[in-house]
């Protein structure tokens, strides 16, 4: 991923703040020497001494049969949308672009034992039900169904040896058109561009305090 210096992010807080709030990635890794994609929910297993995701993928996929034999890259994608030239100081000087803040993740896969899958499991229930008023649990479930249903699936951890955020957010704009883009963005009435506009803010509160 092509990444320039002003869309760099070198706090791996943030980079898993992403993910952790983006959990649906997009698994790559090569089958029969062609790229293959899966698009999988990820949990965040481990962050120290390493990240380490874990996941699941049902077992009838050729996928995981292959995950051994070479490096697979998880890609997380936030918040994204359109930016007009028309929300900058000078329109007829700009041209639209797209904004948008994602994270790479290379490593190796390592399959699940039976325990850990539960674990992986339980965890990616309790994440999702989080905001629930009476969530809903791994453990809810008829035991006997659980475990036909485990039947079916491959759950794995993916030790990430690297890691590349990009949070493309008007950081290499001036002030006044970075504000402009965010008014621009809370003004169409979309909720995605909203959430555009709040991550653009956060970068460039942060960059101030920096």
């Amino acid at each position: 991923m092509y990444v320039p210096q002003a869309f760099s992010v070198e706090d791996r807080a943030e980079a898993i703040e992403l993910i952790r709030a983006n959990p649906f990635g997009t698994l790559i890794s090569v089958v029969d020497g062609e790229s293959f994609v899966s698009h999988l929910p990820f949990t965040v297993a481990q962050i120290e001494p390493r990240i380490v995701l874990a996941a699941h993928c049902a077992k009838a996929s050729p996928h995981w049969r292959h995950f051994p034999e070479s490096e697979v890259r998880a890609i997380f994608q936030g918040e994204h949308g359109y930016v007009s030239p028309r929300w900058y100081g000078d329109p007829k000087r700009d041209v639209p672009t797209w904004n948008y803040a994602v994270v790479h993740c290379t490593g190796t896969v390592r399959l699940a034992t039976g325990t850990e899958t539960d674990a992986i499991l339980r965890a990616l229930v309790d994440e999702m039900e989080t905001d629930a008023a009476e969530p809903w649990t791994y453990d809810d479930l008829d035991l006997a169904y659980r475990e036909n249903m485990k039947q079916g699936i491959v759950a794995f951890y993916l030790d990430v040896a690297g890691m590349v955020a990009k949070f493309k957010l008007s950081q290499n704009r001036s002030q006044s058109d970075r504000q402009g883009a965010i008014d621009g963005l809370r003004e169409t009435g979309r909720e995605s561009d909203r959430s555009l506009a709040d991550a653009m803010e956060r970068c460039d509160r942060s960059d101030r305090s920096s």
